[in-house]
């Protein structure tokens, strides 16, 4: 038994139960209904059984965590740094796409994939998923405002989707408020921009499709 000092500060607010109790046994139940080639839709293991698809930290539907769910468990580790590789990655595209030199670009997607948002809730995967897809997110964003096209709006949609399939609602509410705000300002600051109705408009176009 750990016995804490009566002065011993609570430094971080984060559940780290969850993965262990919640996460990552139903993580192991999709993964091996996968494996033999079942799409899991009923749990029976929670109460009288449940709705997979119902709760959503399940994620079932998110790729990336399929593809883990798949893999042996002995992988979980790396799936778990790819994602802080991925966060850093996307967010090193998109400042390369703001037009920043390479080493403030790398630099800026080291601090975002080590900060405390992917980190801390690394095993938390339902948030850290949506962490992971932000900068795609944003990436999307950015290309609507440098050219509408089918390919731009595509890229948008999916990474739209990726955001709310990621896991829990309320990171993905905070993540859609963020780049809806900064397509705002992005094109109010653009004082080339002729066509700032119809930027608005489409933007809502790969939220519909993604939705």
């Amino acid at each position: 038994e750990v016995v804490l000092p009566k002065n011993y500060p609570n430094i971080f607010n984060v559940d780290i139960a969850s993965p262990a109790a919640f996460e990552e046994p139903i993580d192991a139940f999709v993964g091996n209904q996968l494996r033999k080639g079942i799409f899991p839709l009923w749990n029976p293991f929670i109460s009288c059984g449940t709705v997979v698809q119902e709760q959503f930290s399940t994620r079932t539907l998110f790729p990336y965590q399929l593809l883990q769910n798949i893999c042996s468990w002995q992988w979980r580790d790396f799936f778990l740094l790819g994602r802080l590789f991925l966060a850093a990655l996307g967010v090193f595209i998109f400042l390369q796409l703001r037009g920043i030199s390479f080493y403030p670009s790398l630099c800026g997607g080291a601090m975002y994939g080590l900060s405390g948002a992917m980190t801390v809730f690394l095993t938390l995967t339902q948030m850290s998923n949506v962490g992971m897809v932000l900068p795609y997110a944003l990436i999307g964003s950015e290309l609507l405002h440098l050219g509408i096209s089918i390919y731009s709006v595509a890229f948008c949609s999916l990474a739209f989707a990726s955001v709310i399939l990621g896991g829990q609602p309320e990171t993905a509410l905070y993540c859609f408020l963020f780049v809806f705000a900064y397509h705002i300002f992005r094109v109010i600051s653009d004082q080339k921009e002729r066509h700032a109705i119809k930027n608005y408009i489409v933007f809502f176009v790969p939220i519909m499709l993604s939705l």
